[in-house]
């Protein structure tokens, strides 16, 4: 397994655009992750087994509540 560092990329969560550090993990497992500017996951993507991808985003935090 590698994790790459992608940098920083603008994402829409909780209804706004946030600046997000995006890492990548690749082997075995693969996923991309986005970290907010708070460290909070923004955004989750993976494959599925189908060949799809499967896209979490964060709609809201435990803060909005």
């Amino acid at each position: 397994m590698q994790i790459a560092d992608r940098g920083i990329e603008p994402i829409l969560a909780e209804g706004q655009m946030v600046r997000a550090q995006h890492y990548a993990i690749t082997g075995q497992l693969r996923r991309d992750l986005w970290y907010g500017p708070e460290g909070q996951t923004v955004q989750v993507r993976f494959p599925a087994k189908d060949g799809s991808e499967i896209t979490f985003v964060l709609l809201r935090s435990s803060e909005g509540r």
